[in-house]
């Protein structure tokens, strides 16, 4: 076994190799029918996320609310009803062909289709186990439309975002620009830059043609079937980060991932414990669409937080500014004091 795997950082082919999501979905293509248990699924989940050493110790009753949820998740995305890759793997499914103009195409279960429907005299063609397969690993299909009797819907998944998509105030146009200072100050051409809750790895993808010299790190929880490939893939919660990569993180850069997460106060330790000396983060902290946990919990992390950076700042540790304004639905301001319910965290390690 590639050693990576118990550190939590895998690199790009081994990640491939490795990935559980394709694992179980090559084992339904190739004829399993039984659900999983949750048993199953738990080990999985312990053996992947959980058998490397952490920046940040989580307790007993943090660890089994991230666990059980990463097998709930599991268990969801692979249900025949439930979950749509479930369905889409043990559906009769149609394709139509890609076309230059819409190179994504539909797809539809054999339910979406008349009754007396009849495949020869169609353009759809009939998917077989590989194509299926080859369609789910291939990122640039991700906005094909998936129709069902009930619905229609595209395979896109969180994550699916462009650089300049983020609204980081030193991503988008002006990621350049972060890059030449850190390289700077530095004395380092080859910068190690993190994604946190970077999904397929689009705007790592963007952010290496941009700068091949990049080492880039897609860090995510919820692992996908297609991905952009990244240098790195750090496997794991955010609240659980490697301890292999403390101290070793030049820019770290995230966009509202953190209203997905649930321990906002563990999530900014791992952050400020990754980054290199003179390195540079730029957060979003967002928890306004949060169902994590209760307002009251998510509340008082956002301020353990806050209180957090501002110590680290007292004691000459970092360079903090905190942008308490917001957009959402309108523009909104948090209160002094706290990140809650959002803000726009830059640190820069001293």
């Amino acid at each position: 076994m590639d050693q990576s795997l118990n550190t939590g950082v895998i690199a790009e082919a081994t990640y491939t190799e490795s990935n559980p999501i394709r694992k179980l979905a090559k084992e339904i293509l190739n004829g399993r029918t039984e659900p999983y248990s949750s048993e199953e699924i738990r080990r999985i989940v312990d053996s992947r996320y959980f058998s490397f050493e952490p920046l940040t110790n989580l307790t007993d009753e943090e660890a089994s609310f991230l666990r059980s949820r990463m097998v709930n998740d599991f268990l969801n995305c692979f249900d025949k009803e439930k979950g749509t890759i479930g369905k889409f793997l043990q559906s009769e499914c149609y394709q139509t062909p890609f076309q230059s103009e819409y190179p994504f195409g539909d797809i539809y279960a054999r339910d979406a289709l008349p009754d007396n429907f009849d495949c020869s005299r169609s353009r759809l063609r009939l998917m077989t186990a590989n194509d299926k397969l080859a369609f789910l690993e291939n990122p640039d299909y991700v906005e094909a439309r998936w129709h069902t009797k009930n619905m229609s819907m595209d395979f896109s998944k969180m994550g699916y975002r462009t650089l300049k998509g983020y609204g980081n105030k030193f991503c988008g146009e002006s990621f350049t620009a972060v890059v030449r200072q850190l390289q700077a100050d530095s004395g380092k051409k080859e910068l190690h830059v993190l994604d946190l809750g970077g999904g397929m790895g689009f705007a790592l993808h963007d952010a290496k043609k941009m700068h091949p010299e990049l080492v880039t790190y897609n860090a995510t929880r919820d692992e996908e079937f297609a991905h952009y490939p990244t240098d790195f893939h750090v496997v794991g919660f955010m609240e659980r980060m490697p301890l292999a990569l403390q101290g070793k993180i030049d820019f770290i850069f995230s966009n509202m991932t953190t209203r997905y997460l649930a321990y906002s106060d563990l999530v900014i330790q791992c952050c400020v414990l990754m980054l290199a000396k003179g390195g540079f983060m730029d957060i979003f902290f967002s928890s306004e669409r949060s169902n994590n946990r209760c307002e009251e919990d998510i509340s008082r992390r956002m301020k353990k937080a806050h209180d957090y950076l501002k110590s680290l700042e007292r004691s000459g540790e970092i360079q903090l500014t905190i942008n308490h304004t917001y957009y959402g639905l309108g523009k909104h301001r948090s209160k002094n004091g706290t990140l809650y319910p959002a803000a726009t965290v830059f640190v820069k390690k001293l």
